[in-house]
């Protein structure tokens, strides 16, 4: 289990305010990312997204500071499967299951 901190900036709102559901998603990448390099001990590794669940619980808004949680719940070859959570103020803000491909990384 990795954990990360986010800062939720003005560019991460939505026209109502709240940070926009994207976001989300780039918050949780930043967060296999992480899982990735240390599971590998490299310093740079490429994956896409093969699927994805995710789940509002509560808004975050600008300046916000969010933990994300990503959790390893299983891989097969090149495939892993997260369990992930962003959590402000320790209660959970939104959740995900991400199911992603490990892929050759550019130039190689």
């Amino acid at each position: 289990m990795v954990t990360s901190e986010e800062i939720v900036n003005i560019d991460d709102i939505d026209p109502y305010g709240m940070v926009h559901h994207s976001i989300y998603f780039r918050f949780y990448e930043h967060g296999i990312f992480k899982y990735l390099c240390k599971e590998k001990n490299q310093d740079n590794v490429s994956f896409v997204i093969r699927e994805a669940d995710m789940k509002y619980i509560s808004s975050t808004f600008t300046g916000n500071s969010l933990k994300v949680i990503t959790e390893c719940k299983g891989s097969k070859d090149n495939r892993y499967t997260f369990k992930q959570s962003i959590e402000r103020n320790d209660k959970t803000v939104n959740s995900a299951k991400i199911v992603v491909d490990l892929v050759p990384s550019y130039g190689t």
